[in-house]
């Protein structure tokens, strides 16, 4: 993988997540000098997976009666369901993959970008401006590979200014639609290329014997909606994994395709869908722990 990818596998019986970070672009420079937004690329991935979804997975969807912790999570369970609807190959959506589309990968990246910041201007051991560097990367980024819509040619002055925009684009990514497309004529097809394995929720509507609920997911346009019942056919396969923000999502899969079940009650506004609240749930559980320790 390049230095531009990872991956965060969730913990099993209470273990920590482990993580993995491209470095294929240092490999490929074994004997020359790797330029700066390169170094800086690597390290917002590490954050992006050590803070951003360890953080996610430790903490934030464990929090009872958080509005905030409580989409995060039913968002990470629907990409759970289905590799299909993570999206991180196959068709695009306005250009980008439906895996820029999922707001717990949002949050992610908005806490990588802001703590790799942190952790690199407080370092002082890097030879480089580390704003001017951020902003190159995200230049690189930009526009078909990351989670914010900017117009063709924008640069970013400063890394405030990214993350101004992740905060501001946000809710937009917790309602958008997302794109899923299955039949089950595809899937009972023997010479059909299916994208990716057979997942749960190509299982769970196999095993249904009709489109219906299918049809219902990929014609569904609020993407929180979606996130429902996706969440809820992998709860019902692995009730284990119901985490304590979910706690006033309806999960039952009958209910969460229904279409009259609100995906939470209440459901939240989009002024309290504010990323800036996950800074603060980390640095009161930073605070808590006593120990403090340097880098992620």
């Amino acid at each position: 993988m390049s230095v531009y990818s990872g991956r965060t596998v969730p913990p099993e019986r209470g273990d920590v997540p482990k993580f993995h970070v491209g470095c294929c672009d240092f490999y490929d420079h074994w004997n020359e000098p790797v330029d700066d937004v390169t170094v800086a690329a690597s390290i917002v991935t590490l954050f992006h997976e050590a803070v951003g979804h360890g953080f996610q997975l430790r903490l934030a969807y464990m929090q009872m009666d958080d509005p905030l912790c409580s989409v995060l999570a039913m968002n990470f369970c629907a990409c759970q369901a289905s590799s299909r609807y993570y999206g991180d190959y196959g068709f695009v959506t306005d250009g980008k993959l439906p895996y820029f589309h999922h707001c717990h990968e949002m949050a992610a990246q908005y806490l990588g970008l802001k703590f790799a910041r942190d952790y690199m201007c407080s370092s002082g051991s890097f030879p480089f401006d580390v704003e001017r560097i951020l902003c190159g990367y995200e230049d690189v980024r930009l526009p078909n590979f990351d989670f914010i819509a900017i117009p063709n040619g924008f640069h970013f002055e400063s890394t405030d200014q990214i993350l101004e925009q992740f905060e501001l684009q946000f809710p937009g990514v917790v309602h958008c639609h997302h794109e899923y497309q299955f039949s089950l004529r595809e899937l009972s097809d023997k010479n059909a290329v299916v994208k990716g394995p057979v997942d749960l929720l190509e299982l769970a509507f196999y095993q249904d014997g009709s489109d219906w609920r299918a049809k219902r997911l990929s014609n569904c346009r609020d993407g929180m909606k979606q996130d429902q019942m996706a969440a809820s056919v992998f709860v019902d396969r692995y009730p284990q994994n119901r985490f304590p923000a979910l706690s006033n999502v309806e999960l039952r899969p009958d209910k969460a395709f229904g279409y009259f079940s609100d995906p939470m009650k209440p459901v939240p506004p989009d002024s309290v869908l504010k990323l800036s609240h996950l800074v603060e749930l980390m640095d009161d559980d930073y605070n808590d722990a006593g120990l403090r320790l340097d880098g992620p």
